[in-house]
Formats: C-alpha cells, structure tokens, sequence
C-alpha cells in the first residue's frame, strides 16, 4: 500500500489578508503574524515574520491573528490561551488544532463567501482550496463577527446556536 502524497502548490505562507476584512470586524490592538510585507497595518502593534516570533512575545488586548498554515497547531494553541481576539483559519473539522479551537472559542462564524487573499507582490487569489472560518474569543468578537457582514453561519458557544442575522 503506497502513501498519498499531497503536492504542495503554494511555496510560501505570506499571505496577506485582505483589509477591507480585517476593517469590517473593528479595531484591534495586535497582529501577531503580520507580515513583512504588508502594505498597511491591520492592528495597532504588529510582530512581523519572521523578524518576530508571535507565538513567543506577549499577546495583550485584542488581537488579529492571520496565523501562517503551515503551523497552525502552534498557532491555534496560542491563540486559545489568549481570551480576546479573532484568527482566521481553514475549516478543518477532523484535525487537531481545529478541536483545540473549537473547545475554546466563544464564537465560530464559517464563511460562506471565499477569502481573496493578497500575495505580498498585490497579486490578489482566490481562497479557493478550501473554506474557512472566522474563530472568536470574547464575546465582543463575537459581537464583532455578527455586525461584520461577512456571510456566513455564526455560532456561539453558550447556547451552540445560531445567532439570528
């Protein structure tokens, strides 16, 4: 029986997330992995990869976290421990740093809508690999994600049911 093997098709992890985004949820005070070559700030502080280590320097108030693919169970664990923030991720169900999330958040909105992600040389793309999700902590971020207008289903934990639009 031979191995699958996964091709890999994207040879980096910067990729920026759109700021009209990012804008739509509010004002946020960190961006953990913001990137080198961003064109502009998405938050109030930012630690650029990889001149920074995100998962390492201290996390405070409310965070926008766009974390690289590649080591998303860092990532998710890292921002599970933090109690005020909004990350993005793909929609994994069956992995674990998805659970690590899912037991931890306040709030997931699955988007309906695909993400256009920015290359760092502005070549907008089409997040069409996958789906993704929106993943709150705080129920102000959960607030936040309801008056986003972003489509998609958001549920909270408390209840685990929808929150009518």
């Amino acid at each position: 029986m031979s191995a699958l093997k996964l091709r890999r098709t994207n040879k980096t992890d910067d990729w920026l997330t759109p700021p009209e985004l990012v804008r739509s949820l509010g004002v946020f005070d960190l961006d953990p992995c913001a990137s080198s070559r961003s064109h502009g700030e998405l938050a109030a502080v930012n630690f650029r990869l990889p001149e920074h280590n995100g998962l390492l320097e201290p996390w405070s108030g409310r965070v926008w976290c766009n974390p690289p693919f590649s080591q998303m169970s860092a990532w998710a664990t890292r921002f599970a421990l933090h109690f005020d923030g909004i990350m993005i991720c793909p929609l994994r169900m069956q992995v674990r740093w998805s659970q690590v999330l899912f037991d931890h958040a306040d709030g997931i909105l699955f988007m309906r809508d695909p993400v256009r992600w920015v290359s760092p040389d502005g070549i907008t793309k089409l997040g069409d690999l996958f789906d993704f999700m929106l993943v709150a902590n705080g129920y102000h971020n959960v607030n936040a994600l309801q008056d986003s207008k972003i489509r998609g289903v958001l549920f909270q934990r408390k209840s685990l049911t929808r929150i009518p639009s």
